[in-house]
């Protein structure tokens, strides 16, 4: 009897001392991360103050991973993008932080990034990301408009980088922020697509597309845009009517390119003037063709010494695998094409009336689609001319007297 009783005390005293471990062990943690987390903030305000916004993100991150439930972490990351300019990974993070913190302080920060009553567009250094800035006449970017019309996840993140940001607003629905795209991607299940985004890993499946994407900048939509655009100048651009919208909250106007809805904020007269504007881009086609076992090739074909585009120009496509494959189109207007085709790869003679034919090698791989691909023709020299080429690249024309 004794026997049992030393056996049940020697349990008890371990069950004790295991807690007893445990307990300690867990405020030992506590205690690490909150000195880990409170060296991190430091460091990332020193950081972010001394303008080294890399080292800023790291140590702001580390903070954030330590200590997930404060909201300090989060404001000075958001903070840290904002000064790069980085609108979409601001918001992201912010989103991110506000489902785990429920900060009032996050939710009025976000709020106004949103409405833009916050300023978000103080750039101190060129930002990495994909913008578009020349000097010429305003038009819309063929290029960046035929990637968002055909580019699926898989797309994305093979032309702007893996591993984004990814924030899960609810079941079947995530925003997505690519590393070398400033823009936000808005991934969805319908009733007619309920597999756009996987719900058990909260990412969007490779095939997936995006049903709305709103910039950081607006110039991403247009070449050579200056700051402002009248409802006169896009108008003239646009193959179809511009709207005025006024509503409480703002005026926008609203347009269409392709398939394209495209909604920019205004003043009350449809003028645009501020390249951080509220915007919306709803893709009103997308995934409706995701079964498709053809890749979109899409792009433009541009003049070597002007850089506009080259009209009727007669693209031949000639697969070197499956002849069955080869097809021939003609560009639009502005320069630009697109073609569903076969996996395979593509010898591309591109000829136009009073241009040299050129000839280029184009790979196409299963289920990838290619948007915004740009090739160039050289005008043909007049008699009694030479061209001078550095690098395959035309520099100028000597003209040679005779």
């Amino acid at each position: 009897m004794k026997k049992k009783g030393y056996i049940l005390l020697s349990v008890i005293c371990a069950v004790v001392l295991i807690a007893t471990g445990i307990i300690l062990g867990v405020v030992m943690k506590k205690q690490s991360n909150k000195k880990t987390y409170t060296a991190s903030i430091k460091t990332a305000e020193k950081y972010l103050e001394a303008g080294d916004y890399t080292q800023a993100v790291v140590a702001y991150k580390t903070a954030i991973e330590k200590m997930p439930e404060k909201e300090t972490g989060y404001v000075g990351l958001a903070n840290t993008y904002l000064e790069q300019g980085d609108t979409s990974s601001a918001k992201i993070i912010l989103k991110k932080g506000y489902l785990v913190t429920n900060s009032s302080k996050i939710q009025y920060m976000l709020n106004g990034i949103e409405d833009g009553s916050l300023l978000v567009n103080n750039l101190k250094e060129t930002p990495k990301k994909e913008t578009l800035q020349k000097s010429g006449e305003l038009s819309f970017n063929q290029n960046f408009f035929q990637k968002l019309e055909s580019f699926t996840y898989q797309d994305y993140e093979r032309e702007y980088g893996g591993l984004p940001e990814i924030v899960k607003v609810k079941n079947g629905e995530v925003e997505v922020v690519h590393k070398n795209l400033s823009a936000t991607c808005f991934y969805a299940n319908t009733s007619e697509h309920g597999d756009v985004v996987d719900t058990k890993t909260d990412t969007p499946d490779k095939t997936g597309m995006p049903e709305k994407i709103v910039v950081d900048d607006i110039s991403l939509l247009f070449k050579n845009f200056t700051g402002e655009i009248t409802i006169d100048e896009l108008q003239n651009i646009c193959g179809s009517k511009v709207d005025i919208v006024n509503k409480k909250e703002r005026s926008y106007v609203e347009f269409e390119s392709g398939s394209a809805l495209i909604r920019i904020e205004s003043d009350e007269n449809g003028t645009i003037s501020s390249s951080t504007a509220w915007n919306e881009i709803i893709l009103t086609n997308a995934n409706k063709n995701r079964t498709a076992k053809k890749s979109v090739f899409s792009g433009i074909v541009l003049n070597a010494m002007t850089s506009e585009g080259v009209e009727a120009a007669n693209i031949s496509l000639e697969a070197q695998g499956d002849s069955s494959h080869s097809a021939n189109i003609k560009t639009e207007m502005d320069g630009s094409f697109s073609i569903e085709l076969e996996a395979d790869t593509y010898n591309i003679t591109i000829s136009a009336e009073d241009y040299e034919e050129e000839t280029f090698e184009f790979t196409i791989e299963e289920n990838s689609n290619y948007s915004g691909e740009q090739f160039t023709i050289s005008p043909s020299l007049a008699s009694g001319s030479a061209r001078i080429v550095l690098n395959g690249e035309i520099i100028r024309k000597i003209w040679i007297l005779t």
